[in-house]
């Protein structure tokens, strides 16, 4: 508000609005309605993808995902229900979306740390060298970004810590009867 807008947050419908032909705002907004669908539907699809790979390898429940790895009906149930808690969270709390975003920003960012200690482990070959030194750099931005929101970071590894436990006091699959 304090940046010329007015309060509009849709700068591209801001930036359309100086030309004044109805049509071009027309086009901008679809083309925005465009972008956010897109980006929506590859968000659902990366985080259905990562939900069942988690589960694959045993990061998470069983329950959360499809096992093979695959994002399936299953894992995008499980991931309907969390959207729907977020929404509840959400509406609980008036709308504020500043009380959820920051921690689910913090939730992605943990996800990026994890995932980028991953490369560095894996890269050690000297042929490897560009590529773990760009996971080290990306690592070490993704903490920067992480220490950005102290409280929120504390809360969901204090979440992941709990579901680390709880996953190494689960008794494993029992053995085939012979």
């Amino acid at each position: 508000a304090q940046g010329g807008l007015q309060g509009n947050l849709a700068v591209l419908d801001h930036l359309m609005s100086r030309f004044e032909l109805p049509w071009l705002n027309r086009a901008a907004n679809l083309l925005a309605m465009m972008v956010v669908f897109l980006s929506a539907n590859a968000w659902v699809l990366s985080a259905g993808r990562l939900l069942a790979a988690a589960v694959r390898d045993g990061h998470f429940p069983a329950f959360m995902g499809n096992r093979d790895g695959h994002a399936r009906l299953h894992t995008f149930g499980v991931l309907a229900l969390c959207y729907l808690l977020d929404i509840s969270a959400m509406y609980a709390f008036d709308g504020a979306e500043r009380t959820i975003v920051p921690l689910i920003s913090a939730s992605f960012l943990l996800i990026y740390l994890i995932t980028l200690w991953g490369a560095v482990r894996h890269y050690r070959q000297p042929a490897r060298r560009l590529t773990r030194a760009a996971a080290v750099f990306a690592l070490l931005m993704i903490l920067g970004f992480a220490l950005s929101v102290p409280q929120e970071t504390l809360i969901v590894l204090a979440l992941l810590g709990l579901m680390w436990a709880r996953s190494t006091t689960a008794p494993g699959p029992s053995a085939p009867a012979r």
